[in-house]
């Protein structure tokens, strides 16, 4: 058998290894390279589920639709150039995702997507409340930051 950190060496952000135990799967999470264009389709993805949840904000000459419009533009045409700059801005009360943001919640709904399904609840608790740190001081849990960004039923973790 081999040790945990070459068991998790064979897999990727896209095929990710089993979970054979807690610290082995959150340590794969914690460490898995993840793609550039699966940071920026997490991006646009949460950017456009925001639209679909809250019409109301596509009123004509609206200024929010208008910064919606801007970043996925932009999203879609220069991956390093996605402009979301302040981890404040909201749209009826969600946080939209910046670039220091996006990987952190990458991870986390990597964790919590693939996490099994007939884990006791104990290890699940403990495997969900890992926290990640955000890039600015703030640590949050997994469980926290599914819920808050919204990233459950987004695409971006299937290769494309």
């Amino acid at each position: 058998m081999i040790d945990d950190d070459h068991y998790n060496a064979q897999g990727t952000f896209y095929f990710p290894a089993g979970f054979r135990n807690d610290a082995q799967y959150i340590a794969f999470w914690d460490t898995v390279a993840i793609p550039d264009r699966a940071l920026v389709r997490l991006l646009s993805e949460q950017v456009q589920g925001l639209y679909r949840q809250e019409p109301k904000v596509a009123g004509s000459g609206s200024d929010v639709m208008r910064k919606l419009e801007s970043m996925l533009e932009r999203a879609a045409l220069s991956p390093g150039e996605v402009a979301l700059r302040e981890n404040k801005w909201r749209i009826s009360g969600h946080e939209l995702l910046t670039q220091v943001l996006a990987r952190p919640v990458a991870r986390a709904t990597g964790l919590v997507t693939y996490l099994p399904a007939d884990l006791g609840t104990t290890a699940r608790d403990r495997v969900l409340d890992h926290e990640f740190e955000l890039g600015d001081g703030r640590w949050m849990s997994a469980r926290s930051l599914v819920v808050r960004f919204k990233t459950l039923d987004l695409d971006f973790l299937r290769p494309s």
